[in-house]
């Protein structure tokens, strides 16, 4: 199985919010956001299965959220209702995430299935690889759990 270092997770997060919102963020780490006082409390999760199975979670402050957001629809952070564009926001970000992980895999090569985002609680790092990227408004926080089996249920 290929391992995703935290640079090549960080590396694909940039990449991601640059290519599909136009969003400037940078690599950050966990000193840099708690100093920042960025709270990370939307969360959300894609399972992915093939030849490899695991887990994608996302995990956003409020700002980020907003930015994402708006930056997603074409309109100002202040007019982004985190309850309702905001939800949908940070799981359309697990759902990019998760694409990209299953390409990092071998996705072009092998057959993977992704499953449906869906919200959850923040998680602890266990198994696997984290990064954290700072935005203008905020910060966010990327977890890529790997299974030790190919069993999960991703549809």
């Amino acid at each position: 199985m290929t391992d995703i270092t935290t640079d090549r997770l960080a590396e694909m997060v940039t990449d991601a919010l640059e290519r599909t919102c136009f969003m400037v963020s940078d690599p950050s780490d966990p000193s840099s956001v708690a100093e920042q006082g960025y709270e990370l409390s939307h969360c959300a999760k894609i399972a992915y299965s093939g030849p490899a199975a695991g887990f994608v979670y996302v995990v956003a402050s409020d700002g980020f959220l907003e930015e994402l957001a708006s930056s997603l629809l074409g309109c100002e952070p202040e007019d982004i209702d985190l309850d309702v564009e905001g939800r949908d926001a940070v799981k359309e970000l697990a759902n990019i995430m998760g694409g990209s992980v299953t390409l990092e895999l071998g996705g072009d090569n092998c057959e993977y299935r992704l499953g449906l985002p869906e919200e959850t609680s923040p998680v602890e790092y266990t198994n696997g690889n984290e990064c954290y990227i700072e935005s203008t408004y905020g910060a966010l926080r990327v977890y890529w759990s790997p299974s030790a089996n190919a069993t999960s249920n991703a549809a």
